[in-house]
């Protein structure tokens, strides 16, 4: 039976590469989104056109939301009976400095970030345990869990939180057979990025700045996450991979 792989923000970017990389793999997936509709039908498209029709489908939810986690869930169970595999990749970038931000803006990063995933998780893995399945859970972090940069306080703070719940929850779930990992890119070309890289004042410097001297891919980091759910990462859990093209070393952040 092919495993059923839920991702988080599938509809663009690193969510995006990663649903294909796992319908190649010859998984269903599901793929969510928060709100745009559009994007969600034009990456459908595109998964069905590259796949079986009949082994994808989108959902939409607020990962922030509990009602929405809830309601997420239990539309795939019923429709495909588990959910082998979560890719907590979706979350929000702040765009207000340390200075600046305000309460209602840290708790909102927080809840996106850490709150969200943490209890999806949590919400996927007791119906891994109840079904005696076993399972995988990836949690997508930053660069910024590890080192300090302009960008806000609380993106930062999420981001090291949820790294350091993956090594909580994988020793915590790993007598049932449940493997939680992270993967933390850096340096990757996506929407949120695309323009500083399109920048010709700011991209040539950023890719100075690494080592590979060159800006990542989705699909670069979308080949971590599907290796950690694979059989390939039996007796991987708790463990973070960088996809960075060598920034934290940079950084001086990497161990």
């Amino acid at each position: 039976m092919s495993r059923v792989v839920l991702i988080t923000g599938g509809s663009r970017g690193i969510g995006l590469a990663t649903a294909k990389a796992f319908l190649r793999e010859g998984d269903r997936v599901v793929i969510n989104y928060r709100r745009d509709s559009d994007q969600a039908k034009r990456a459908l498209d595109a998964l069905q056109e590259s796949g079986d029709r009949d082994c994808v489908m989108a959902v939409q939810a607020d990962v922030s939301i509990p009602s929405d986690r809830e309601s997420m869930v239990d539309t795939i169970l019923e429709e495909w009976g588990h959910i082998g595999v979560l890719v907590n990749n979706a979350g929000i970038a702040g765009k207000k400095g340390f200075l600046k931000e305000t309460e209602e803006d840290f708790e909102a990063t927080i809840r996106n970030n850490l709150t969200g995933p943490v209890h999806l998780a949590q919400r996927v893995a007791k119906d891994m345990i109840d079904r005696e399945i076993g399972g995988s859970i990836i949690n997508v972090c930053s660069t910024a869990a590890y080192s300090a940069s302009s960008g806000t306080a609380s993106y930062c703070a999420a981001k090291a939180g949820l790294l350091i719940a993956t090594k909580n929850m994988a020793y915590t779930l790993g007598p049932y057979g449940i493997r939680v990992n992270s993967v933390t890119p850096g340096g990757i070309e996506t929407d949120m990025s695309r323009h500083a890289w399109n920048d010709p004042a700011r991209g040539p410097a950023l890719a100075k700045a690494l080592p590979l001297r060159r800006r990542g891919q989705p699909n670069e980091v979308a080949g971590a996450i599907v290796y950690l759910a694979s059989e390939h990462a039996s007796y991987t859990t708790g463990t973070d991979i960088i996809v960075d093209g060598g920034w934290m070393l940079r950084a001086g952040g990497s161990t």
